[in-house]
């Protein structure tokens, strides 16, 4: 935060637990940690929230909460529209449903909510080593959970087109309909609208209500993710061999880096600052080769 507005309150506690040990030949070493957080502020001297361009930060919340509306789903038909808002008018089927929260027959900024925030309630990581006969093996995982990443990218890749182009689900998943005017058009310009329509699509329409990409639980996702984000194997030749070449150790080893990732996470990567990805390049899988030598 760049105010001095507030008070704020970071709470938890941190566990680390580490064996090591050897069964023969074989040593081996578990190092693992884990970390709970709870962040709040607790006092907002200035009186006002603090808004962000998809957040809001008030007494009793966390730093940067995600605020909007609760997704509901696509409207099938206008009598839906009528039956969920009925004092509320520019909405039609295909557009996108938001849960009325005060009940009032209107969808504004009475109905936004907490929807969700970027930290994580757990953080935690695993080692795991072991060496035997000159070989050596270390991994580390790494991971997150509890936490809600805002997929903004796909604000983009849903919308109208007009910037950037969409994504390929969409020809199958966006709601498509046309009114009995245009449909009409189109048929003495010889195109058959009802090929064109999809009128069961889950995405809403992307030439509908501006509200339909407004700030919401539709582009807020699970943020957990568990990383393997270091392997590395290596080989010592025997010492009897390297001192013939009056070298005391030769070690050759590879090591691969963000080998694999299990997220539900729909973006590039699940590792966002701040919580909104609006399109972050994803970490490289790398690997390296070489050598150390000891003289």
């Amino acid at each position: 935060m760049v105010k001095n507005v507030g008070n704020i309150r970071n709470e938890g506690f941190e566990l680390t637990l580490n064996h090591e040990n050897q069964v023969g030949k074989v040593h081996y070493n578990i190092g693992a940690n884990l970390s709970y957080l709870h962040n709040e502020l607790t006092k907002l001297n200035g009186g006002s929230p603090l808004w962000g361009d998809r957040t809001k930060t008030d007494q009793g919340m966390p730093l940067n909460s995600f605020w909007g509306y609760e997704y509901e789903g696509v409207y099938m038909s206008d009598a839906e529209v009528t039956a969920h808002v009925p004092n509320m008018d520019g909405l039609h089927a295909g557009d996108a449903k938001y849960k009325d929260q005060n009940g009032d027959g209107l969808i504004d900024d009475n109905d936004a909510v907490y929807i969700g925030n970027a930290f994580p309630k757990l953080t935690y990581g695993l080692t795991l080593g072991a060496d035997f006969y000159g070989v050596d093996v270390q991994l580390f995982f790494q991971g997150v959970w509890g936490n809600k990443i805002y997929n903004a990218l796909r604000e983009r890749l849903e919308g109208d087109g007009s910037s950037n182009a969409l994504a390929t689900y969409m020809k199958d998943q966006a709601w498509i309909g046309y009114t009995d005017v245009v449909q009409n058009a189109m048929i003495k310009a010889g195109v058959n609208p009802y090929e064109l329509e999809n009128r069961n699509g889950v995405i809403p329409n992307p030439l509908g209500s501006p509200t339909n990409t407004a700030n919401s639980t539709r582009f807020l996702e699970d943020g957990a993710y568990l990383r393997l984000k270091n392997v590395q194997i290596g080989y010592t030749l025997p010492a009897d061999i390297t001192k013939k070449a009056h070298i005391s150790r030769l070690r050759f080893y590879v090591t691969a880096s963000n080998l694999f990732t299990i997220t539900k996470y729909s973006g590039y990567d699940p590792e966002v600052g701040g919580g909104v990805d609006y399109g972050n390049y994803p970490q490289s899988r790398t690997f390296t080769f070489g050598l150390n030598a000891n003289f």
